[in-house]
Formats: structure tokens, sequence, C-alpha cells
């Protein structure tokens, strides 16, 4: 039996590939490398040598990449990771998020749908949740603000309606809070623009000021709050899922907020500057997980 992965050449798809190679299994990679790089792919054999995973180039809803994947693979569970996540970029180009996060997401899961496979985990986003100054559960009403928040939203909502008619499918629906980290060998890691860590990042070894987007929300410090989990956390989460019966959706996070300054204090030469707030940046995202450790002590 063999695990698709799509957009597993991205940040966080390219760790839990090796995660599942590194755990024996066949391991098929599909990317259309628009957001991410072939070096991810060589990065990953060198990882893991004696297990190494197949790749496909190509784009979600390309129907011919679909059927040779089916063809030379026993496809029996999904981890559907591909997809446009930029909260800024998604303001300017609304429809080729619908387009990409919606649209091809439906085509590709109905296809496979109908040829058999019957196991999904589907990577969200907390930023389906409305703003809210609360610690988020499952249950916390829905609002998101940018358009990247909508269009995984829609996409956990077609899911949801696909369960109710075919019950014989097994979906989980996991709401990413902010993942950060990166693999040991520095090899895998995030190269997101618009991610606190790599900027962090560059800004050190640029010697140049860190943007900080707004020092004047309702928080202790002024600038915005995230719960950041760690990608090895993260991943290890996603091998609870694989046989996952039903329907279900999870907040993937620690439940501990930590506030721009706080990171920046991390890091004692890093400078930075308050810039204007940022569109679609709430104050806080900060998740309970006690929905996913019940979860987890359960089996």
């Amino acid at each position: 039996m063999a695990i698709l992965i799509t957009g597993g050449l991205g940040y966080i798809g390219s760790h839990l590939a090796l995660n599942l190679l590194e755990n024996n299994y066949e391991v098929v990679i599909l990317d259309n490398l628009s957001k991410s790089d072939i070096s991810v792919y060589h990065n990953l054999k060198q990882l893991s040598p004696n297990n190494r995973p197949y790749f496909y180039r190509g784009d979600i809803a390309d129907l011919k990449i679909l059927k040779s994947i089916l063809l030379y693979h026993n496809i029996e569970t999904v981890f559907h990771l591909a997809g446009y996540k930029s909260v800024k970029e998604s303001f300017k180009r609304q429809e080729i998020y619908y387009d990409n996060n919606v649209n091809k997401s439906i085509i590709l899961i109905e296809y496979l749908v109908d040829r058999g496979v019957k196991n999904f985990i589907f990577s969200s986003t907390a930023t389906v949740y409305a703003p809210s100054e609360e610690i988020l559960t499952e249950n916390s009403p829905i609002g998101p603000i940018s358009t990247y928040g909508a269009t995984k939203y829609m996409t956990e909502q077609f899911l949801e309606k696909l369960y109710q008619k075919h019950s014989d499918l097994n979906i989980t629906i996991l709401r990413y809070f902010n993942p950060i980290g990166e693999h040991p060998s520095g090899l895998l890691k995030d190269t997101g623009e618009d991610n606190l860590y790599p900027n962090i990042r560059k800004c050190i070894a640029n010697n140049t000021a860190l943007s900080v987007y707004g020092n004047d929300y309702p928080t202790p410090d002024g600038t915005c709050i995230r719960d950041y989990i760690n990608i090895e956390k993260l991943i290890e989460y996603h091998a609870l899922f694989i046989k996952k019966q039903g329907f279900d959706i999870f907040n993937v996070g620690t439940g501990i907020g930590k506030s721009v300054l706080e990171i920046i204090a991390e890091f004692p030469d890093l400078k930075y500057n308050i810039e204007p707030r940022r569109s679609g940046d709430v104050s806080s995202l900060v998740c309970s997980i006690s929905k996913l450790q019940e979860y987890q002590w359960s089996i």
C-alpha cells in the first residue's frame, strides 16, 4: 500500500514524506513545483537512501498524471497538502486561490474517490476561525478574513458533504496553527516569505532589520500572538490519522501563545522595525489541543 502526498516537496509535505519513508511506507509525491523546488526531492533521496519516494511533477487536477499514479501505485491514503497559503498574496490573487485551493482540490478528491481511494487527511489552517482573543476549539466560530482562509474552509465544507454521501470514506481535517523549525540536517526547511522564522533567519544572516507588522493589537505587548508548533511534533501527529475511521476535525498546535516580540527576544542580536499592520492578520491565534490529546491517548 502506498501513501500519496500532494504538495510533498513543500515545507510540511517534505517533512511528512521523510517521516513516512523512515517508517517504511511507500511514498508517492505529486507537486507542480510552483511553490517548491526540485532540490527538495534530491534532499529526500539523500536523507532516505534505502526507501526513496516516487515523484510526479504536475498539477493536482491533471487527470492523466492521477491516472498514472493509480496505475503504478496502490494508493491507500492521501495527505492533501498542495495549495497556495500566503494570506498576503491571497488578497491580490483571489481567483487563483479559489481555483487552486478549492476547484482543483475537488477535481483531485472526486477523481480518487471514484477510483476507490477511501482515506484522506486534509491540511487546513487556523485562519478559518473568526478573529477571537479566546483559546480556539474545533467548535469556535468560523469566519475567515483572508481569501486563503476562505478557500481552506470551502474545501473543508466540500469534504464534509462528500463524507455525508460516502459514509465508507475516512476523512480527517487538520487545522494547523504555526509550524516552525527545520530538519536537523538543514536540508528540509521553511522558506515561506510571510513566515516569521525564515525572515528572522534571513535578517540575522544579512544583518538587516526584521519588519514587525503592527504593535497596536489588543495583546500585552501590542504584537500578534501565535501558537508555534515545532515541525517535528506536527509531523508526529500525522501518523495518528492514517488509520482513523470516519470524519473528524482537529486543531494541531501546542495550546501556548507567544507574541512576535517574545519570539524576537530569543534572538538578542536581531534588529527590528515596526511597520503598519498587514491585511489579514488577527491579534491572536492560539488553539486548544484537548481534542487532539484525547484522541492520541485513546489509540
